[in-house]
């Protein structure tokens, strides 16, 4: 999931590139948030400088989203004045994709769903099994996205 290297230069100055507008530091995974003007979280490690994850959280108001590290409970507030997300990690990953995504009012609206690998295989799994109809669309989505991740861990090694 890294996307770039950012360069760490020895004095700790760290050239972002980027309209950055606020910058949160997570301790418990020492990784910093990057808030840019724009409405893009970066997500970036400390040690290698490299950007593990960008997401726009889902966010309407991307240009309004603002970010909270409340140290108390080890978690990360977002909000984009329409919506408010807290969010801890889980097993050491930000899920940050669907953190500001809005209720459904209609069964027909698309959500995104965020699963560690590991769960979605589990996820297919018992789904492939189920006697539930109408979940084939699910059921290949997960199929695709599996295989995917799948492929690009395979590239990675």
């Amino acid at each position: 999931m890294a996307e770039d290297q950012w360069m760490l230069n020895e004095d700790g100055y760290l050239n972002v590139d980027t309209d950055v507008k606020e910058i949160i530091y997570h301790p418990s995974l020492n990784v910093i948030l990057i808030c840019t003007k724009s409405g893009v979280v970066r997500v970036l490690d400390v040690n290698s400088g490299v950007i593990l994850q960008s997401s726009y959280l889902s966010a309407i108001n991307q240009n309004e989203v603002k970010c909270k590290y409340i140290p108390l409970v080890d978690r990360i507030l977002f909000l984009d004045g329409q919506a408010l997300g807290v969010r801890s990690d889980y097993n050491g990953v930000l899920l940050l994709d669907s953190i500001l995504q809005k209720t459904i009012s209609d069964g027909k609206e698309e959500i995104k769903l965020e699963l560690p690998l590991s769960e979605a295989i589990i996820l297919k799994q018992s789904l492939s099994t189920a006697n539930i109809s109408g979940i084939e669309q699910i059921i290949n989505e997960l199929t695709n996205v599996i295989s995917n991740a799948q492929e690009t861990i395979q590239e990675r090694h």
